[in-house]
């Protein structure tokens, strides 16, 4: 589904060229019916309390796994 507040952008300025997101399929933007850019936009960037447990522990593992790869090449 294409963002509303991006097609409304486009509509405004009459920019052919302005891209319209995609409402994603969850999380915050999807609740507010907004593409990932408009949501950030108004509502500004998602603090650790709103991604939820799930996206936290997602974000500890590919930290984790980074600073392994950082240990065993020794850069």
């Amino acid at each position: 589904m294409k963002c509303p507040s991006c097609i409304e952008k486009k509509r405004k300025t009459g920019n052919r060229s302005l891209r319209v997101g995609n409402v994603p399929a969850s999380g915050r933007a999807a609740q507010n019916n907004l593409c990932c850019k408009c949501d950030r936009e108004l509502n500004g960037t998602q603090t650790a309390q709103d991604k939820g447990e799930k996206q936290l522990e997602k974000e500890r593992r590919r930290k984790l796994q980074e600073l392994f790869l950082q240990y065993v090449t020794g850069h």
